[in-house]
């Protein structure tokens, strides 16, 4: 400007506030901090970074417009504004059903990203039936753990009492119970042998076992009560009888009748004529060299049958030489 009379300036100025924006946690803002004029409207929107979520606007916020993660900030004063941020909790509903236990339990909060691991405990005599994941069952574990979390879950334990086995086994019968059965823990089975059992001509008696597991080492009765703590096995021993059939024909009598006789015991049998008769023979199971002993000795090594024959006293007479009749 060059001077060439008098002259008149009047500045004219224009008004701008100070904007500082700020953040606490992890996020950002969309509109900047810096001058603006006064009376201009500033949008800001807070915008969390992923795994968190805004929580608050604090600072220079009077006159201020706020609608969740929005201001709007008159610039008719200087600012300074800070949004706020937070992690994300999520949480981890933990229960354990009948028989067991699992820790921690209940509601179990977890932040964004992070991990959280479960013990799983059965009762004793008990075990993981199966645990399930957000309703997903993956099978019995007595650990699990939730690695980088990212929202809402659920752990549900499940568990059932111990089963062991009881094997029975026997030569003869038809004993109760049979085979291999599967019982609970602390089951009482009372095991039988149902003696005696019959074939036939042939008996077996039940005369005691040998056991493992629950069952007691060895016993000498023909049944037993067993209550099932783990895996158990029961063998029944048995004695062979055999049946003597033992008759005589008309005429005589045998002094040993029917019955039941244990392997390889003698019995000995004696025939005797009645009046005016006289013992023959045995017939049945007997060896031909032994036909006519009296007393007989069998050995029952199988089942006899045998019977005793005699034949009535016969006399001649002949006064006349002509005449024979029995006496």
């Amino acid at each position: 400007m060059t001077i060439t009379n008098n002259s008149f300036i009047a500045w004219q100025w224009l008004t701008n506030y100070w904007l500082a924006t700020n953040v606490i946690g992890n996020g950002s803002l969309g509109t900047n901090g810096g001058w603006y004029s006064a009376g201009t409207n500033v949008d800001i929107i807070a915008v969390p970074d992923t795994g968190y979520h805004f929580t608050a606007w604090s600072g220079d916020t009077n006159g201020c417009s706020i609608a969740s993660n929005q201001i709007t900030a008159p610039m008719t004063q200087a600012r300074a504004i800070t949004a706020t941020f937070e992690i994300n909790m999520y949480d981890i509903t933990a229960s354990a059903w009948t028989n067991g236990s699992i820790a921690p339990a209940g509601i179990v909060q977890v932040p964004y990203g992070g991990d959280t691991n479960f013990v799983i405990t059965p009762d004793p005599n008990h075990h993981i039936l199966d645990v399930y994941i957000d309703g997903v069952p993956i099978g019995p574990t007595n650990s699990y753990t939730f690695s980088g979390v990212t929202n809402n879950g659920t752990i549900d334990a499940f568990f059932t009492i111990d089963t062991y086995t009881l094997t029975v086994t026997t030569p003869h019968g038809a004993p109760t119970p049979a085979g291999i059965t599967t019982n609970d823990y602390g089951t009482n089975v009372n095991c039988f042998a149902n003696s005696p059992s019959v074939d036939g001509t042939t008996q077996y008696v039940c005369i005691g076992w040998v056991g493992t597991g629950s069952v007691p080492v060895t016993g000498f009765t023909d049944n037993v009560s067993v209550t099932i703590t783990n895996d158990s096995t029961i063998t029944w021993f048995w004695t062979t009888n055999y049946w003597l059939h033992s008759i005589a024909w008309p005429d005589g009598s045998v002094d040993v009748g029917d019955g039941w006789y244990a392997l390889g015991t003698n019995v000995t049998i004696t025939a005797t004529a009645a009046p005016r008769s006289y013992f023959e023979k045995w017939t049945g199971d007997v060896l031909p060299s032994e036909e006519t002993n009296n007393p007989l000795t069998l050995l029952m090594d199988s089942p006899h049958s045998v019977t005793g024959n005699f034949v009535i006293t016969t006399h001649y007479v002949s006064p006349a030489g002509s005449n024979i009749a029995p006496y």
